[in-house]
């Protein structure tokens, strides 16, 4: 959070910029389908950026590679100012 905070002092980010916390047990706990909900929730808002706690611990086991393989796509495609 204070990453996304320094981003956008420095204007790589915009100000009104929501940004959301999670660790990555609650991802691998709750599944794709909260991913996608999380997602769903930031094109709705205009935009933002998901910090995943712990983020290693998502290359260990089927539920958190499954979350790797659905999240990084999208993140690679991300196209636009801040994408």
């Amino acid at each position: 959070r204070h990453y996304s905070t320094f981003l956008q002092q420095l204007n790589v980010l915009p100000e009104n910029l929501i940004t959301l916390g999670v660790t990555a047990a609650s991802l691998k706990n709750k599944g794709i389908s909260h991913v996608e909900e999380l997602l769903e929730n930031m094109t709705q808002a205009g935009g933002g950026v998901i910090f995943i706690d712990e983020a290693y611990q998502l290359a260990k086991g089927v539920s958190g590679e499954s979350i790797l393989d659905f999240i990084l796509p999208i993140c690679e495609s991300l196209h636009g100012p801040y994408g």
